[in-house]
């Protein structure tokens, strides 16, 4: 099966639809390449656009309809939210099409890769979730917009198709990562279904104990620092962040709990609502009761899990890559969001960087011409019913993924630690030489576990090489951030050798490590 076309968007998320909408409305024959439900956005589906919902269950847009809205502010607390980690021609250009912003809001079920000749992007290789037969778009631009990186771990509110492929699909094609370290951890329900939750009045936090019925919060909190005021603070901002002083402790708390292996069968603290009466008149709780969850009538089980990822790719203002033809949009889009961001910007960036993708695709592929011919590589999926698969490699292959899922859980998404980063260089060098072993060839891995491996490398490499706590990013072993130098970006690529290297970038020159935190007095996150 091959097929030309002007445009390929890969995705199935908000920003992948918004980059479809504009594309399309630019005249361009456009097809949508998506693992996922397409229409599951905007409500459990793709990447950061499953997320968006506010205490009330609406969309966290209101920034659009809300007359009072200062331009200028906005893009102050964007800097201020982003640690030095966010250029602020960026800001600019994000608050500038946020301003123009307006809510208007031939698909094929596949994975893919991009197809890459002499630095240019030529279309994508897919497979077909059933059948696992291999099929190629040929493209003259693609738009990568496949979200984040949820599926790298154990515990997050994503469905299982957002695996961060749009990462290494982009890596594998020559473009880079940008602060990828930096990712929102939420709180949220575990059992029987997976959801945020966010603890916008003190008392909902003051039951909050281990499977052998202890509270444990004061047990983490260092001297001068008391429950109320962690309490109080994460009031303020519902992602986990260490610019104040005590809210950490509470995520931190729950984490470790659970990796000492008090936590619940399912691994779990308990939240005990059930004589919270204000909790029982919020929307928030007959939201949960319709996915299951009857906070009146049992304690939640509660962990803490990845939302979103604050990087991507390395873009331009077009969102376009290094790679030629190659364009990113959503969680793909590295740039957008520093070591925190603001309650909202995550889906107002979908629409944003998926409009300025769409239209700058097309308007490449007007002068781009559609290459003669690619070759195809040769891919190994555990999609289908592959016959050089055997069961017994299937099922160690599937093994090895979970094993990498409950690895960056403990180690690479909350709590960080030189001796936990060591310790999961090793199990990735143990996995990538047992993998090797199965497949009888590292070039025969399957995709699925490849891409995840790769992942793990390159998440491991900017956490190890940053020795500070900033934002969402935490190191146990750093608790502080660094504030004798400028704070930099570190920028992740893959070298034709197939190591991966790490550069260090300023993105902010004019941040200020002095700085007066603006945002500890009022609720950003």
């Amino acid at each position: 099966m091959n097929d030309d076309y002007d445009v390929v968007v890969v995705g199935g998320g908000l920003a992948a639809v918004s980059a479809a909408k504009w594309a399309v409305e630019s005249g361009a024959n456009v097809a949508l390449v998506t693992r996922g439900w397409l229409g599951s956005i905007g409500v459990r589906g793709s990447g950061a656009s499953s997320c968006g919902t506010t205490e009330h269950g609406a969309l966290s847009l209101n920034r659009l309809t809300d007359r009072s809205f200062d331009p200028d502010e906005f893009q102050q607390k964007i800097i201020n939210a982003g640690l030095g980690l966010i250029s602020r021609e960026k800001v600019r250009l994000f608050v500038e099409e946020f301003i123009k912003l307006q809510p208007q809001a031939k698909e094929v079920a596949s994975l893919a890769r991009i197809l890459v000749h002499d630095g240019v992007c030529g279309g994508v290789c897919c497979i077909h979730e059933k059948s696992g037969e291999t099929f190629s778009l040929r493209a003259k631009a693609v738009i990568l917009a496949a979200g984040g990186s949820a599926g790298l771990f154990s515990t997050h509110v994503h469905p299982d198709c957002v695996s961060g492929d749009g990462y290494v699909l982009g890596l594998l094609a020559g473009a880079k990562l940008v602060n990828l370290e930096f990712m929102q951890i939420f709180s949220m329900t575990i059992a029987p279904t997976r959801n945020l939750i966010v603890f916008w009045k003190p008392e909902f936090l003051h039951s909050v104990k281990n499977a052998h019925g202890e509270a444990f919060i004061e047990n983490y909190l260092p001297q001068g620092i008391s429950l109320e005021q962690c309490i109080q603070e994460n009031m303020l901002h519902a992602p986990f962040s260490v610019r104040d002083e005590a809210s950490r402790y509470l995520g931190i708390g729950i984490a470790k709990e659970i990796q000492a292996g008090r936590g619940s069968p399912v691994g779990g603290v308990y939240i005990d609502l059930r004589n919270c009466p204000s909790f029982i008149a919020s929307r928030q709780y007959y939201f949960l009761r319709y996915r299951g969850i009857d906070a009146a009538r049992i304690p939640l089980e509660v962990s803490m899990g990845f939302q979103c990822c604050n990087g991507g790719l390395v873009v331009d203002d077009d969102m376009a890559t290094e790679t030629a033809g190659l364009y990113a949009a959503g969680e793909n889009a590295g740039g957008l969001h520093g070591a925190d961001r603001l309650g909202g910007n995550m889906l107002s960036g979908c629409v944003i960087s998926g409009k300025l993708a769409g239209q700058a695709a097309v308007a490449y592929s007007r002068k781009a011409t559609m290459l003669s011919s690619i070759e195809k590589p040769k891919i190994v999926s555990l999609l289908g019913n592959q016959p050089h698969i055997t069961p017994d490699q299937r099922g160690r292959y599937q093994q090895m993924i979970q094993e990498i899922r409950e690895m960056a859980q403990d180690q690479l998404l909350l709590i960080k630690s030189r001796e936990g980063l060591e310790k999961t260089r090793q199990q990735l060098d143990d996995l990538t030489a047992k993998a090797a072993a199965v497949a009888g060839s590292p070039k025969q891995l399957p995709i699925e576990l490849e891409n995840m491996l790769l992942l793990s490398r390159a998440l491991w490499l900017a956490a190890s090489s940053r020795d500070e706590s900033r934002g969402g990013f935490y190191r146990e072993d750093f608790p502080g951030p660094n504030l004798t130098t400028k704070p930099k970006t570190h920028i992740v690529s893959l070298q034709q050798s197939g190591d991966i290297e790490l550069a260090k970038v300023i993105a902010d020159p004019e941040w200020d490590p002095d700085y007066q935190n603006e945002l500890t007095n009022e609720r950003w996150g």
